[in-house]
């Protein structure tokens, strides 16, 4: 996940600058001499604002605004839960959201969006990324047979968990996500951030 990407995507979620003061700072630069400018706090940083977040309800809530549908991309809610995940998910935390059902995202995302929802089946593709918080592991999995498909971004442990690998996942639910696959078509899926049922998560401090 690109940091200019990743900042682009918190700005819209947490809040930039407007218009109208990209302008006034224009002028001020313009005019070095004036105090106005001077006197004026520096704007929060919305990656900054948003990591300050203690809580796993309180991440939800400040990401869930930018959390949508998305065909071949990822939803900017779920690179910025995924960011805050990445340092400060637990399972304990993740273990007390309400639990969706697949049926019910696929039928009615919005009504869904920030639920739990979980699953066992086969890993398809798994592959890590860096974050400046840890790393956050996008991939695939059947979870129940090949018509309920889980995209996910997964952080804490993994494990020895590979392509193939029989797995449970839990994980806030972004939405749907739909990608090409390689028989021309569309899959349609669930997107999640969240966490492998496994040991060493279940025991993270």
């Amino acid at each position: 996940m690109r940091r200019a990407r990743l900042a682009l995507l918190l700005c819209l979620l947490l809040g930039c600058s407007s218009e109208s003061d990209r302008h006034r700072d224009d002028d001020d630069d313009d005019d070095r001499s004036s105090k106005k400018k001077k006197d004026e706090p520096a704007p929060p940083d919305p990656l900054e604002t948003l990591m300050a977040i203690p809580t796993l309800v309180g991440a939800i809530d400040a990401t869930k605004k930018t959390m949508s549908d998305e065909v071949d991309d990822l939803s900017g809610g779920a690179v910025a839960l995924a960011v805050w995940a990445a340092e400060k998910m637990r399972w304990s935390e993740l273990s007390g959201i309400p639990e969706s059902g697949y049926g019910l995202i696929m039928k009615d995302p919005d009504a869904e969006r920030g639920k739990r929802l979980c699953g066992t089946g086969e890993i398809i593709e798994i592959e890590a990324e860096k974050t400046d918080f840890g790393k956050v592991f996008r991939g695939g999995m059947f979870a129940g047979g090949i018509d309920k498909v889980f995209r996910f971004l997964a952080v804490g442990s993994t494990g020895d968990l590979v392509a193939h690998s029989r797995a449970k996942f839990c994980g806030i639910v972004i939405g749907k996500e739909s990608y090409s696959n390689s028989m021309g078509g569309m899959t349609h899926g669930v997107s999640l951030v969240g966490m492998f049922d496994l040991p060493a998560n279940r025991v993270y401090p």
